[in-house]
């Protein structure tokens, strides 16, 4: 295909989001629109459904029952110890079960007024980002548009080739014999990262939670991801901790793993395992992933998720997968934690400099 300075008069299917999206006269930029609607509105379904399931207040009844009962035990115990004269036990108590009763309303009053004012604030901004894409798709057909000269990345794709998404694996394993992980903050700040970024839109992050060890072909095969992320447990013996069955530990092999992988070596181009002591893992991964990130040692659950959170907003600022990992090792050492030094990056058939997902001349 030549791209130049006149509008593009192509007659032919372009592949966005799992979706075959049949266009005449159309440029990239209106195919870009398509997906970033898609994307917009699948985001607003999210937080819907997150607002559904968040209707509990912050402290529930049976939390404020809790606090009556022990209100109780404690003039009890006055009263019987001479404290409090018996003549104004039951005045006090009444007294102090009401302050606590308006304290547990006034507290879950405001706690979901604030909840309520941020889902509407990003339902807003949601609707209006979708409005800006239709204005883009309402242009005329025929209304010239400067296309940039194609720029091709390491795989030869030119920037249309890209348009479809960068597709990120999320696998979070916390069996249920293992230290408590917020598995869902790490998430929540991958997302935010990669929504916060310039180039943002074009990932799309899949997740999946309490993974098994029969699940995990399963969903490489299903989505055929550029970018795996691995959160969870890891032991001293470099292996990571994905579930059983029944919710408890299952070590998966050093050896095992990296074959797997070996098999999915023309999708996949980073690897990712935030867990403690993989770095063996990920050495053995970097056999056949361009680039693989691993820990050294045992590594706090805020540190790895800090690096996470910076990692994926430079990937979704076009920066290169090296720049990538120093960026997310400073922001580290930016939030006063000694552990810049635990994280490793593997990258033994490429450079990692020249491994990059979105160019800044793709949008």
């Amino acid at each position: 295909m030549q791209f130049n300075q006149q509008h593009q008069q192509v007659e032919k299917q372009t592949y966005v989001e799992g979706n075959y999206i049949e266009h005449t006269h159309t440029d990239n930029t209106k195919v870009l629109a398509e997906a970033k609607i898609k994307r917009y509105r699948g985001e607003i379904q999210k937080l819907e459904y997150d607002q559904e399931e968040s209707i509990e207040p912050p402290i529930s009844s049976g939390m404020r029952n809790f606090l009556f009962v022990l209100d109780f035990i404690v003039f009890l115990v006055l009263a019987v110890n001479g404290i409090i004269s018996p003549a104004y036990v039951g005045l006090l108590f009444f007294i102090s079960l009401g302050m606590i009763w308006l304290g547990v309303t006034v507290y879950n009053s405001q706690e979901m007024k604030r909840k309520q004012a941020i889902y509407e604030q990003k339902i807003k901004q949601l609707t209006e980002d979708i409005a800006k894409q239709k204005e883009i798709l309402e242009q005329p057909d025929n209304t010239p548009v400067f296309v940039q000269p194609p720029i091709k990345n390491r795989e030869g794709k030119t920037p249309e080739e890209v348009i479809s998404t960068i597709k990120i694996l999320f696998l979070a394993a916390n069996p249920s014999d293992k230290t408590r992980l917020r598995l869902d903050k790490d998430s929540r700040s991958i997302d935010e990262a990669l929504r916060k970024a310039n180039f943002g839109s074009q990932f799309e992050l899949k997740q999946h939670w309490a993974v098994r060890v029969s699940d995990i072909q399963g969903f490489l095969l299903r989505y055929r991801p550029d970018i795996v992320y691995f959160c969870g447990h890891g032991s001293k013996n470099s292996e990571i901790f994905l579930e059983d069955d029944a919710g408890k530990s299952y070590p998966v092999p050093v050896e095992a793993l990296s074959q797997l992988f070996s098999i999915f070596k023309n999708n996949i181009k980073c690897v990712i395992l935030n867990a403690c002591y993989s770095e063996k893992q990920a050495k053995a991964i970097a056999q056949h992933i361009d680039c693989v990130i691993g820990m050294s040692n045992e590594i706090k659950d805020t540190t790895g998720i800090i690096f996470a959170s910076a990692f994926f907003q430079a990937l979704g600022n076009g920066s290169n997968v090296q720049d990538a990992f120093e960026l997310g090792r400073n922001q580290i050492i930016l939030e006063g934690i000694n552990e810049q030094d635990i994280p490793k990056l593997i990258a033994t058939k490429c450079d990692p400099e020249d491994v990059v997902f979105v160019h800044k001349n793709d949008t």
